[in-house]
Order: C-alpha cells, then structure tokens, then sequence
C-alpha cells in the first residue's frame, strides 16, 4: 500500500498504487471536470501523467502497466481512494473527485459512489457493476430493460471487453479540453458533459445515441444547494437524433425499456407494447404537469436530491422549478451507486403515504407526489 506525501492513498483494480503528485493539473481518466478554464487544460510537467516506459531507477513507475496513453494510473485508480474523502486536493491548485472509497464516504459526489455496490453488507442492487471496481451481477445477467447487444457495455460496464469499465460511458475522455465559461454548457472541445458519451460512430449515432449536454457543479456537488448543482438538460421529450441529448435519455442506451414513455424506435417498447398506455413503467424525461397534486411543485426551489432536466438556456429559473421541467432517471437514481436498494437517492421503504414523520414530508417522492404525504 502507498501513500503519497499528502497523506492519502488510492487504488485501482485489486491493488493499491500511487497516484502522482500533480501540479496545476487535472489528470487521469473517467470523471474529472470544472467550468473554470484555469482547470481545464493540463499544464506541468508532463510526468506527473505520463511515463515514457514505465520505469524509474530500476522500477516500474506503475505497477499495473504500461498504461494506454503512457498514463502512470487507470480511471479507477486516480478516482478511488480508502479514505472516506470523496474531494481531494493533491496540491497546486488541482482537486480530485473521488467516486469509489473503501470505506464508507462522507460526502458522496452528484453521482453517488462505488462503495456500495462492492460492500458486502449492500452489493449488486445498490449500484453499477463496473469493471476494475466489482465483478459481473451476481443476480442478472444483462442490464435492466436492455436491448440486446451481447458482451458489450449493454449487457454489464463489469465485463473486461475493450472500451468498457468507466469509458463504457465516459468515452469522450478530453483532460486537454477547453472548459467553457463558468454555468454554460459543456462542449465538444471540453468533451461535453462529464466526458458522457456513447462511441461516436455510425451505428451509435443512428440510434440516438450521442454525447451529453449539460452544465456542471464546479464542486460535483460536494456541497450542494439551490445555487451549487448540475443542470441536467431535459431535451426535447421526442426527438431520437437530440445530439448533445438528455441524460435521461443516455441512460436509455442501456436502459432502453425503462425510458417511458419512450421515442420514435428503439425505445418504443417500454414493455407495454406499443398500442396501450405507457404507464407501466414510472416516466422519464417527461414534463411535470402544471395539473394535479404535480402543480404544487412548479414555482418552489430546486432541490439538488430530486434533480430535474431543465432549459439550459433559461439560467434565470436554475435555482426553481418550473413548468417544463422534466422528471428523469437521475430525479431518483444516482449513477454510481448509493446506500440504498436501487441506487436510489432516499430510502423507498419511507416513502409512505399519509406519512407525518417531518424528515420525510415533501422528500423523495413526495416532491412530486405532494398529497400523497401526510402533510
């Protein structure tokens, strides 16, 4: 186990290897990002990332390699940590956000974390299987409400095939990238958001599939508020070739069956069948009505654990919901994993309705659902 000068470690795979001191720059691969453009762009010196051939005074420079690119550490490596720390700063101005500690984290990041999911005491149901961090599903075989696409990253991100692992969804890696402005949306010169991004070939692209649109928390939410939160893009509900497209519907690359009511092909089918309601299956990307026990939450602040798909053009309503918002899978799920059954972001056996317990009303569900609490 190593541990570098500034009194953390990190690991990747099932060893424990050092993650280089680096000055004024964001490096290695999967989730690192910043609207600030100071960050954007790696500078220093260039081996604090890279190894010309893995190797310094007689040893190897990382014990996993050689690395693609002639990088020192993979993605899980530079991400992962066995402190309970989820933002690290290594020093020169560079901070690290941490998806996968080993023991439990303190501040879980927008995305959640990998802890859970390789926990003994939680497991499969409580986030993605990931390749490097746990093994294959245990309980299923291919991912809920996939299409078929064997041994690929629609069937589990834990099978080592290439591409896979992180990059099977952040695939448009640009830690060279120009950031834009603080609070514009992110572009393909920065990778767009978070690097989201199914393969940008023919095939992907003819189906939908694209990078991701959306503006980023400088913090990744590390401490989130009504002013301090990604802005999650909502698309347009319908359109199948959306590029930059809604995260929701990213997720629906994999999840195809679970993006009620779904779009135009591939995503009709969300189990329903094609000629009956498409109710099966809770909506996503779908506006919040302006009717009902729904219209009590238009006009109310924005709530980073119940995120909704906004305008990325209206920044003056970024800080409340309003009418057109859309509710999307990451409105209950974290992407990562959390302590709760399903990655959900609350724990679902509170969610009961006529329930007047004051740390559950008007949370979870109930910020939609606002009669269905007892309050």
């Amino acid at each position: 186990m190593l541990v570098t000068k500034h009194g953390y470690r990190v690991r990747g795979g099932g060893s424990f290897f050092l993650c280089p001191v680096v000055v004024s720059v964001v490096f290695c691969f999967s989730l690192l990002f910043t609207p600030l453009a100071v960050l954007a762009r790696v500078t220093g010196i260039c081996s604090n990332c890279h190894t010309m051939h893995n190797s310094q005074s007689g040893q190897p420079v990382f014990s996993g390699g050689p690395a693609p690119n002639l990088l020192v550490n993979t993605c899980v490596g530079c991400h992962s940590s066995d402190t309970s720390e989820t933002k690290l700063d290594i020093g020169g101005g560079s901070i690290v956000p941490i998806v996968h500690n080993t023991i439990e984290p303190n501040k879980p990041l927008a995305g959640g974390n990998f802890f859970w999911v390789e926990d003994t005491d939680h497991g499969d149901r409580y986030g993605h299987n990931v390749y490097g961090i746990s093994a294959p599903d245990d309980e299923i075989t291919a991912a809920p409400g996939s299409i078929s696409c064997a041994n690929s990253c629609h069937t589990s991100l834990a099978l080592s095939v290439p591409g896979n692992g992180c990059q099977g969804c952040h695939n448009n890696l640009r830690h060279h990238g120009i950031d834009p402005d603080s609070g514009e949306p992110e572009n393909s010169a920065s990778g767009w958001y978070r690097f989201l991004s199914a393969p940008m070939d023919s095939e992907h692209l003819g189906n939908g599939g694209g990078p991701v649109n959306g503006v980023e928390s400088a913090d990744w939410e590390y401490e989130p508020s009504v002013t301090n939160h990604n802005v999650y893009y909502k698309g347009t509900g319908s359109d199948l070739l959306d590029i930059p497209e809604s995260i929701g519907k990213f997720c629906g690359g994999c999840h195809a069956q679970f993006h009620s009511p779904g779009f135009e092909t591939i995503y009709t089918d969300n189990g329903a069948g094609s000629d009956v309601s498409p109710w099966l299956r809770h909506p996503a990307d779908y506006a919040i009505p302006d009717s009902g026990e729904f219209a009590a939450v238009l006009g109310t602040d924005y709530d980073p654990l119940v995120p909704v798909g906004k305008d990325l053009a209206d920044k003056d309503n970024r800080g409340k919901i309003v009418d057109g918002d859309t509710v999307m899978c990451l409105s209950c799920h974290r992407a990562h994993g959390s302590p709760y059954v399903h990655m959900l972001r609350w724990n679902y056996d509170e969610m009961v309705a006529g329930t007047t317990d004051v740390a559950v009303v008007g949370t979870g569900c109930f910020k939609c659902h606002t009669t269905k609490d007892g309050d």
